[in-house]
């Protein structure tokens, strides 16, 4: 406990509340953007189009023509009929789909999502590599090792209060987007009633128990390669392109894609394509062939690379001459 309480007071600093100003002015920017199009959405319905006419079809005025407009408009009611029935997302977005952004449980939601995708994988890596990787910048890996011999200790110790810095930035956020969705419902106003508590936690709950692995894997991550590279730029520029080479990869080759972070990060999170409002950014759909990933399977993997990440760091600190 002593040791995370001296790494806990060591990430009361700048970086610290940068990356959490940035975490939260992000998330708010999203929810207001998301719920102005679908307000705006449901005032002017994207489906609305002009009646047909006999001079879209080429016809001259006749039955022929009374025939094809008939067609027509059958047609465009069973389409707008089978959309209403499929989940919204980017390609079929329904005003509904920013309804938990204006209710402050439900806001969470988006928080969930942004830290525990591309961009909160970013910012928890950028933590880290200022967190760790510092200690070597700033020649202070010494004083630390000298107040507790034991390696993994130390490395445990940082993995863990970088866990409790993300997940505070994560709570923060909440509050915030909690704060401001009465603001948001006041100023775009959308249909219906809006969610209750009790819908408001079923869209939230398996969001906010799963994050938190993720974050811990991001941190596992992030200590790597703080603990390979020893250097606070070099540790966020390797862990930053693995991340980003693995979504390039999960996205366009089906061979290995199940065998990449981004795959197992799908399948625990359950990420589907969203609609208005944009709830994360990964890749939520795969190469022609494969099958969105189960949960259980990003649970096996995560839990992997946790495990490896946490290895090669140790492995590698234990074996690190710090004496020059």
């Amino acid at each position: 406990m002593r040791l995370l309480r001296a790494e806990l007071t060591k990430l009361c600093r700048p970086l610290t509340y940068a990356i959490a100003a940035a975490a939260i002015g992000a998330s708010v920017m999203f929810a207001w953007q998301g719920v102005k199009n679908a307000s705006r959405a449901e005032r002017q319905p994207a489906g609305a189009s002009p009646p047909p006419t006999c001079r879209d079809f080429s016809l001259p005025a006749g039955s022929l023509c009374q025939e094809a407009i008939s067609v027509e408009v059958r047609v465009r009611a069973f389409q707008q009929q089978q959309a209403a029935t499929q989940p919204s997302t980017r390609h079929n977005a329904r005003p509904s789909d920013a309804l938990p952004v204006e209710q402050p449980l439900a806001a969470g939601k988006l928080a969930l999502g942004f830290m525990a995708s591309l961009p909160g994988a970013l910012l928890i890596v950028l933590l880290a590599a200022g967190h760790v990787g510092n200690e070597w910048n700033g020649r202070t890996i010494k004083t630390v090792l000298c107040q507790e011999g034991r390696r993994w200790r130390v490395l445990a110790a940082k993995v863990a209060s970088l866990w409790v810095a993300a997940t505070a930035i994560v709570a923060a956020d909440w509050v915030v987007l909690g704060a401001v969705s009465p603001i948001l419902k006041a100023a775009y106003p959308l249909g219906g009633a809006g969610l209750s508590w009790s819908s408001a936690w079923s869209a939230v709950a398996a969001d906010a128990a799963r994050t938190p692995l993720i974050i811990a894997v991001f941190s596992c991550f992030g200590l790597a390669a703080a603990v390979i590279v020893r250097n606070a730029l070099g540790a966020f520029a390797l862990a930053g392109a693995v991340i980003l080479t693995s979504l390039m990869v999960a996205g366009n080759f089906s061979a290995v894609a199940p065998w990449t972070l981004t795959w197992w990060v799908a399948g625990w999170m359950q990420f589907r394509p969203h609609g208005y409002v944009i709830y994360h950014f990964w890749v939520d759909g795969f190469p022609a062939g494969l099958h969105n990933p189960g949960a259980l399977v990003g649970l096996v993997g995560l839990v992997g690379v946790a495990a490896g990440a946490a290895l090669a760091a140790v492995t590698v600190f234990g074996h690190i001459d710090i004496t020059t």
